[in-house]
């Protein structure tokens, strides 16, 4: 679990009596505390409630206004997972967007799951996060693409198209999403037919990456695999 980011849309139907208008309320959860994830925490702070704002001057959604709540689920799996259970129990929520890591998002999965209300992740990547055991979680979905599929499909770029044989794989072993799509790649680049020279790890607050790359030169790479969050990757 991609696809770190702890944006957790929030979205439940409020009960309305028949002399008030039906209201959709809308939230999301936005943590400063996952670096490299400035674009989903202003979707879920800034343009979402814009677009609110907007769809209500026109009427709302089916009739009923939309309101738009934050709430943080601090990147934790413990927060989440008491963020998940107020919406569920306390606001009684009829379908969840989010979280955004794979980490926060498989103890949401779980609550969701028992609860039956539909959710669906934007970016959380581990297998984990929609399955239990080998058994399908018929209430969670996700936007995108499964760390396997990530590592498969990359290791066999570059052994097919940038027509390299001998892999160098740097991760960074704070983050399960960083350290899981690397293990993914490195075992279908050797399946695959070609050479893990290097398979290293990093620290989350490393600054020097000068050995760690000497190291790499020296291994004889001819391509290096690199998958972190963007603001380590520069």
């Amino acid at each position: 679990m991609k696809r770190a980011l702890p944006v957790m849309a929030v979205l439940f139907l409020a009960v309305a009596s028949a002399a008030l208008p039906a209201r959709r309320k809308y939230g999301s959860a936005s943590s400063p505390r996952s670096p490299g994830r400035e674009d989903l925490r202003r979707i879920g702070a800034e343009l979402v409630p814009d677009r609110v704002e907007e769809a209500n001057a026109k009427g709302g959604v089916a009739g009923m206004k939309i309101t738009w709540v934050i709430q943080d689920d601090k990147n934790d799996a413990t927060e989440a997972a008491n963020v998940a259970n107020l919406l569920v129990n306390q606001h009684r929520v009829k379908a969840i967007v989010g979280s955004v890591t794979s980490k926060a998002t498989i103890p949401v999965s779980d609550i969701i799951q028992a609860g039956k209300i539909p959710t669906i992740s934007p970016t959380a990547t581990n297998p984990k996060v929609t399955v239990a055991d080998g058994k399908r979680k018929d209430y969670m979905f996700r936007a995108c693409f499964i760390d396997p599929f990530q590592g498969a499909v990359l290791a066999k770029f570059a052994q097919d198209t940038l027509k390299k044989k001998n892999a160098a794989v740097l991760y960074d072993a704070s983050n399960d999403y960083s350290k899981g799509i690397a293990e993914v790649f490195r075992d279908a680049f050797r399946k695959q037919g070609g050479k893990v020279a290097a398979f290293e790890s990093y620290g989350k607050d490393d600054v020097d990456f000068s050995a760690l790359l000497t190291k790499v030169k020296a291994s004889g790479a001819d391509v290096l695999f690199l998958r972190t969050i963007t603001t380590r990757s520069g």
